[in-house]
């Protein structure tokens, strides 16, 4: 300070302090006066000053006291210079109602600033930078969406004003009386009615409250006499009720004594029934027996002729044995009926399976079409669900072969589909996504996906099959991996087919198909390096058998009755499984090319270039419903196509004889990749 107030002295050129043996003195300066004379005052000065501060004489330290003094008591006083501060209150003042609404707290957020809103105000006060302005003081606060940073309020005793107690509120209230409405010393009162009565307005009041009290005693006499009568209403009803309930009881067990009479009737009829169909068996072999009993002198014998036509109703006979033997008899609890059910009959015997004709019966296509390499049978309504790897859309026909649905939002190569019977949900594998979508199968919308991100350190790698077991878990066939993972159906890891998680034997290289028996105790694999079928064991996932073949191997299916479905590039085999070797049963020759197939119910769905066609297995009375006459498949196949050269149709020719450039270049291409 003294320096400062040195420099102010030297700039103005204005009287100057110097120092003499009493004190300290204004001087007027003199601007002829040398400067090294004033300089040198000055420092004196300066010098002086220092030393009466650090060491005061008795009359200037007097005279700081008491200027201490008088500062002291302006403070206290408040009278003149600066009013004395007041002590700050720590309590929070919440107001009672939302400041921003002006309604009462709904969900309310407590700000740092101790300022206090409703949730839903608050968000109306976030920017698109996510910084919060508190609506009283304007204060930024970062915060999220949700306010999860904010904490919120919850009243503390000091934000609640104490009630009043009862002896206070006594004491607030005025000595007037309510009824005569003068003030009176001996005024009380009265916790009734919460109103002032003197002494000689009491005693009447208090009589109008016994009056009132009575009043309420017969309302409830008068309820309680009510109840009674309703009661005794009540066991009027419940008795007719009960009358009632025993005539129903006594016609319905009339009605079900009459319908046990018609069952007895219906037994002993069905009964006779299948006694005549036992001996009509019995005299059908009988007579076979005696025609194959003959003694053929030579092989030129006439009688060898004969012996193809009994093949043939041999072979007749055990079909009409099985279906005969497959049929089951029920009880209609309900009707009290015999039911006999009938859908038994599609699950032939190997014997009657072997005599169905495989017969071409429809063709799905749609304009995005292209080297559809999905297709699944969907099990609750029959509809057929086509994945097309070229244009990326699932379709979805009705089992007549109308077109339902198309979704081509997100696949963009879908290689596999299956359904979940009890979730009503279907499974899409993608092979360049790394996922499986989970599509509603009522409302064809995508539900979940998974496979991308990793569950439990495993994820999905080139998905290329899938399969639904019967406990709803998924199994995919990662081709990156050769490992089949189970995933359950709300897309968890659960783990890896194979001995300690080992995956699939060693043996096989480059896996492109798997699926599961319908009984589950074997796994067929399709290895696209060696061309080679291995036939697991569910249980120890050693191989059990290995199917081959000259020609290219497309696909594989299981069918009903652990059938083994092989799909080749020119016909379809069919194996009967034993314990732990394969048969082959049949073979029906296809068009050329196809990539993948499913099985349909009663048939089966083949993917082509540009389209899938349905086959069925069907009896010799079918076969001549679909198509006016009877003949054998090839000999259909062959006519067929020579009407449609002639008539130059080109939409009705085989598939392998359709050019499609595009559609053969992606084929090509992912044939290349295996």
């Amino acid at each position: 300070m003294l320096r400062k107030f040195s420099r102010k002295i030297s700039r103005q050129n204005t009287p100057v302090l110097e120092t003499t043996e009493d004190g300290v003195e204004l001087v007027s300066s003199d601007s002829s006066k040398n400067t090294s004379a004033t300089q040198s005052s000055k420092k004196t000065a300066t010098r002086k000053i220092s030393q009466q501060m650090r060491f005061p004489d008795a009359k200037v330290l007097e005279e700081m006291q008491a200027a201490a003094r008088r500062s002291d008591s302006f403070k206290e006083s408040g009278q003149g210079g600066q009013a004395p501060r007041r002590k700050m209150s720590t309590k929070r003042v919440v107001p009672k109602v939302c400041e921003v609404c002006f309604k009462d707290f709904l969900d309310p957020k407590l700000l740092p600033c101790s300022h206090v809103f409703c949730y839903n105000c608050l968000l109306t006060y976030i920017n698109p930078a996510m910084i919060l302005d508190c609506p009283t003081c304007r204060q930024e606060y970062t915060v999220d969406s949700k306010l999860s940073t904010i904490p919120d309020y919850k009243p503390v005793k000091s934000d609640i004003p104490p009630p009043l107690s009862r002896q206070a509120t006594r004491d607030k209230i005025s000595q007037i009386c309510n009824s005569c409405l003068e003030s009176h010393e001996d005024s009380q009162l009265c916790l009734h009615c919460e109103k002032v009565w003197c002494g000689k307005c009491g005693p009447t009041h208090l009589a109008n409250i016994k009056q009132e009290k009575k009043g309420l005693l017969d309302n409830l006499e008068d309820i309680s006499d009510t109840l009674t009568k309703t009661g005794r209403g009540f066991k009027d009803i419940l008795d007719n009720i009960s009358s009632q309930a025993d005539k129903i009881v006594a016609d319905r067990i009339a009605e079900i004594q009459l319908k046990r009479n018609k069952l007895e009737e219906q037994i002993c009829d069905i009964l006779n029934q299948k006694k005549n169909q036992v001996a009509s068996f019995e005299g059908e072999i009988n007579e076979l027996s005696e025609k194959l009993k003959h003694k053929h002198k030579s092989f030129t014998d006439e009688k060898v002729e004969e012996l193809k036509t009994l093949e043939i109703s041999v072979d007749k006979l055990k079909s009409n044995l099985d279906k005969f033997l497959q049929e089951e008899m029920s009880l209609d609890r309900t009707g009290l009926s015999i039911q006999i059910n009938a859908t038994n009959q599609n699950k032939l015997s190997d014997s009657a399976f072997r005599l169905l004709n495989f017969a071409k019966t429809g063709v799905l296509s749609w304009e995005g079409c292209l080297q559809p390499k999905a297709v699944g049978f969907c099990p609750w309504n029959k509809e057929i669900w086509i994945g097309s790897t070229g244009s990326g859309e699932i379709a979805v026909f009705q089992h007549t072969g109308e077109l339902v649905a198309k979704i081509n939002d997100i696949y963009r190569y879908p290689s596999a589909i299956d359904f979940s019977h009890a979730t009503k949900q279907v499974y899409i594998s993608d092979e360049r996504q790394n996922c499986v979508w989970v599509i509603s199968g009522t409302e064809y919308k995508v539900i979940n996906q998974f496979g991308k991100n990793e569950s439990r350190g495993y994820k999905l790698t080139v998905p290329v099959s899938l399969r639904v077991d019967y406990k709803d878990r998924i199994l995919i066939l990662n081709n990156g991996q050769r490992k089949v993972q189970v995933w359950s159906n709300e897309g968890a890891f659960l783990r890896v087919i194979g001995s300690k998680g080992s995956g699939l034997p060693s043996v096989i290289s480059f896996p492109v198909k798997f699926d599961i028996s319908t009984s589950g105790r074997r796994i067929a694999t399709l290895d696209a390096a060696n061309q080679k079928v291995y036939l697991m064991s569910t249980v120890s996932m050693k191989v059990m058998d290995i199917i081959t073949s000259s020609v290219k191997i497309c696909d594989l299916t299981w069918g009903p009755k652990d059938k083994l479905f092989i799909l080749l590039e020119n016909s379809i085999e069919v194996y009967e499984m034993s314990y732990e070797t394969s048969k082959l049963i049949r073979s029906d020759d296809i068009p050329h090319n196809p990539t993948r197939f499913c099985t349909t119910g009663d048939g089966i769905g083949v993917c082509y270039s540009d389209q899938v066609v349905l086959y069925s297995y069907l009896t010799q009375d079918q076969l001549e419903d679909l198509y006016g006459h009877t003949q054998e498949l090839g000999l259909h196949y062959e006519e067929q196509h020579h009407e449609d050269e002639e008539q130059g149709d080109d939409d009705n020719l085989p598939v392998d004889h359709v050019q499609h450039q595009d559609g053969d270049a992606l084929d090509q291409e992912h044939v290349e990749r295996f």
